[in-house]
C-alpha cells in the first residue's frame, strides 16, 4: 500500500465525508468509556471517529496514509482545544511513542490490508502499541458472495450527493471483479458530476472470511473476547452483514470489558 495505490475518493476530505455516512458513534464511545484512553484510530481519514471521541473529552490518535484526508481533519479542528492528534502514518509499519486503551480499526479498513502478510504487519503493529489490558477492535464487513458474482460490466451506485463547492449533483458509481485466487475485489470507481467530465479511478480490497480473520488473529497472538453482528451487539450470525471484533494479546489477563462479558465470547 503506499501513497500511488489510493483512489481518487480517497484524495478529497470534503468529498470523502459527503461520499460516506457517519459512524455509529455511541456504539465506539461506549467502546471508550469501558476500555479507557488514549484511543488510537487506523486509517482515520478525516477523522469521523476520532474527532467525536476527542469532543467527548478523551485523548485520541489518528493514522492515516492520506495527506488529503489528513488535511480535512486538521480544518475540521483548527481553533479547536481537542485533545486529539491526527498523523502521517501507514497501519501496517506505524511507530509511535504511545501506548493505546483501545486501538480501532473501522469502516472496513480492514479490506485495504491486500494480502495476510499486510494484515499480519498491521497486527503486529497493534500488539506493539497496545496497553497490557488494551483492546483491539476490528469493524468490517461480512463478504456477500451476491456482490463479489455480480457483472462486471454492472454499475453499482456507490454514493449520490450535492458537491460541496456547489457544482452540481455528484454520483460515484463501481463496476467489480473478484478474483477468487487473491480474494481481492478490484473496483473501477467513477465520480460523475454534472458539466464535469467523469473522473475514473482504482480501488482494490480484499476480502476477510469469518473464520480467516479469526485463524489471522489467533496466529498473530490475539484472543477473541467478543464478537458482533452488528452495531447493537447483537450475536454473529449467520445472517449478519458486519463482524466486530473485540481482541486482546493472548498472554495478557484476560480482563472483560467492565459492562459485561461481550456476546459470543470465547
Amino acid at each position: 500500500m503506499n501513497i500511488d495505490d489510493i483512489d481518487h475518493i480517497y484524495r478529497s476530505g470534503r468529498h470523502y465525508d459527503c461520499l460516506f455516512g457517519e459512524p455509529c458513534m455511541p456504539f465506539w464511545l461506549a467502546l471508550v468509556k469501558q476500555s479507557g484512553a488514549p484511543v488510537l484510530e487506523l486509517g482515520c481519514g478525516t477523522g469521523k471517529v476520532a474527532i467525536p471521541i476527542a469532543e467527548a473529552g478523551f485523548e485520541a490518535v489518528g493514522i492515516d496514509l492520506s495527506e488529503d484526508m489528513l488535511r480535512e481533519a486538521h480544518r475540521k479542528t483548527a481553533g479547536r482545544d481537542l485533545p486529539v492528534h491526527f498523523q502521517l502514518e501507514d497501519m501496517r509499519s506505524f511507530m509511535l511513542d504511545c501506548k493505546f486503551s483501545l486501538i480501532a480499526l473501522p469502516s472496513n479498513n480492514l479490506s485495504h490490508l491486500l494480502t495476510y502478510q499486510a494484515a499480519e504487519a498491521c497486527f503486529s503493529r497493534v500488539a506493539d502499541h497496545l496497553e497490557e489490558d488494551g483492546v483491539f477492535v476490528i469493524d468490517a464487513f461480512v463478504p456477500s458472495l451476491w456482490l463479489l458474482t455480480k457483472n462486471p460490466d454492472e454499475d453499482e451506485i456507490l454514493s449520490e450527493y450535492d458537491d460541496p463547492d456547489g457544482k452540481g449533483r455528484v454520483s460515484v458509481v463501481v463496476r467489480s471483479l473478484y478474483e477468487h485466487n487473491t480474494q481481492i475485489r478490484r473496483n473501477t470507481t467513477i465520480q460523475r458530476t454534472e458539466g464535469a467530465p467523469d473522473v475514473v479511478g482504482h480501488l482494490n480490497m480484499r476480502m476477510y472470511f469469518p473464520q480467516e480473520l479469526e485463524a489471522l488473529l489467533h496466529y498473530s497472538g490475539f484472543e477473541i473476547s467478543g464478537k458482533y453482528g452488528g452495531y447493537d451487539k447483537e450475536p454473529f450470525s449467520t445472517t449478519s452483514s458486519k463482524q466486530i471484533i473485540l481482541a486482546r494479546k493472548t498472554n495478557w489477563p484476560t480482563k472483560r470489558l467492565k459492562s459485561s462479558q461481550p456476546a459470543n465470547a470465547v
